[in-house]
């Protein structure tokens, strides 16, 4: 098998176990009503950099393709920033399109390999 075959029969085999949320407002649990929590809730520079403190900088980037020793190394300066940001999100209670965005790899349980229903995301 090719690896661009191998490549999109794994592609369709987690596909078919996840759904796609579609753009636009964060979806709210009709249960439980959170929407005034999330847009009392205030982020500030402080509670950016506590989890930017927390980041692992020997892992890898994510999609962003943002070193996490990168972000550790600025937090002084982007904290404010992204606090602007993620405040914003919370008040329009919408999130970037690009935020969504994942890079998934193929981690094998057990089983025979060749199939891909033996490997989670």
């Amino acid at each position: 098998m090719t690896i661009k075959k191998k490549r999109k029969y794994y592609q369709n085999t987690f596909a078919s176990v996840f759904t796609q949320e579609p753009d636009g407002e964060i979806p709210v649990p009709n249960s439980i009503n959170i929407a005034n929590e999330l847009t009392e809730l205030k982020i500030n520079k402080d509670m950016i950099m506590k989890h930017l403190k927390k980041l692992k900088i020997d892992k890898s980037p994510g999609p962003d393709k943002l070193h996490p020793r990168l972000l550790r190394e600025t937090m002084e300066s982007i904290a404010e920033p992204l606090s602007l940001i993620f405040n914003q999100s919370l008040n329009e209670k919408t999130v970037p399109k690009e935020w969504k965005n994942a890079l998934v790899s193929a981690i094998f349980k057990k089983g025979n390999k060749s199939q891909a229903k033996n490997y989670r995301p």
